[in-house]
């Protein structure tokens, strides 16, 4: 079952994020914000979608080649999550092996996480949007299942 935030699903889709996964670990990134009080905090991957883009799973291909120089598995759906004026389509997506190369134009720092050290990201209040440690629930959640 798909976790919509609030059980509903929210209006049109206008950004992307990926909880991007390798092995026992996870990917968040600091963009460059130009408002005070997100500088310095941790989210996923990703961005707006773009007109050109033929779905939200071409705009996570596409944002991970600007931000990243990668080229991430197939991308699977985890949830919606209205943050401010835009609704985000959250995907889990397994990394290939090797360096990722940060566009230092979007991207200020990356960094691999443990589940458990996400988790105490999240208790000092650090994440961008909130839809992080969901993130990391919803996937982890079903890995267990084995879907």
């Amino acid at each position: 079952m798909e976790h919509q935030a609030g059980g509903r699903r929210p209006g049109p889709v206008q950004s992307v994020r990926v909880l991007l996964w390798r092995a026992d670990r996870y990917l968040l990134v600091q963009h460059h914000h130009q408002r005070q009080e997100n500088i310095g905090r941790w989210g996923l991957p990703g961005g707006g979608i773009e007109a050109t883009d033929a779905s939200p799973e071409a705009a996570v291909a596409r944002e991970l080649r600007e931000e990243l120089q990668i080229a991430a598995g197939r991308p699977t759906w985890l949830f919606d999550y209205p943050y401010g004026s835009r609704v985000h389509r959250v995907f889990a997506a397994e990394c290939p092996g090797g360096d990722l190369v940060p566009d230092p134009g979007e991207i200020v720092a990356t960094r691999w996480y443990t589940a458990a050290q996400l988790r105490a990201i999240g208790r000092d209040d650090q994440f961008l949007t909130g839809c992080e440690l969901a993130a990391l629930a919803v996937w982890t959640h079903r890995l267990r299942r084995g879907v």
